[in-house]
């Protein structure tokens, strides 16, 4: 069996629902989600390098159209209602859909870095404002922390990278296929997958 090993260290993977919201947003706002990861593939042949990515999702009723962000460093990007969208100025990717089982719309914005200082630079542990604009007119916001709970500190960027004892990179196993790495001892690493 030939295999693609991957890892990913996800150290400030946090959830928010928006109970804690204000104003009428959360009559329109189901779910938000930030995540900020960092994940290498070890597949020298491919270019594929160590990366630092920042995702957000927010889940809305049918009456939102835009969504518009403003980051803890004082940056802004914006989630259009289109499909599979990448943006060449920014090398972000936003996606838009409906979710048929739940009844809402699903928006996704993806940002990936080479390093975690532009990672941090763009947008950052601290107060994000999401503004929701909707198809009517009007808008609504909520600020959603990011940063460890019920705090003001920062989450630490993980740095740890795993290091794979089995299957041997391109070996031939047989299954069921049980995968081993060292130990993660970096205290920032909160999830491994």
């Amino acid at each position: 069996m030939s295999r693609r090993t991957s890892f990913l260290a996800s150290g400030v993977f946090l959830v928010f629902l928006t109970a804690a919201t204000v104003g009428d947003v959360a009559d329109h706002v189901f779910f938000i989600e930030i995540e900020m990861t960092r994940w290498h593939h070890e597949q020298p042949a491919s270019g594929w390098q160590t990366a630092y990515g920042f995702w957000f999702e927010i889940d809305t009723d049918a009456t939102v159209q835009r969504v518009e962000v403003l980051t803890p460093a004082g940056r802004t990007f914006e989630i259009l209602p289109l499909e599979d969208y990448y943006n060449p100025s920014t090398g972000a990717w936003s996606d838009y859909d409906y979710d048929e089982d739940e009844d809402l719309w699903d928006w996704e914005y993806h940002h990936k870095f080479d390093a975690p200082e532009a990672l941090h630079d763009f947008h950052g542990d601290g107060w994000y404002r999401v503004t929701v604009i909707y198809a009517g007119g009007g808008w609504d916001q909520t600020m959603v922390w990011f940063g460890v709970p019920g705090t003001q500190q920062f989450l630490d960027q993980p740095t740890q990278q795993a290091v794979f004892i089995h299957p041997q990179h391109r070996a031939s196993v047989d299954s069921p296929v049980t995968f081993q790495w060292e130990p993660c001892t970096d205290p920032a690493v909160r999830v491994l997958w």
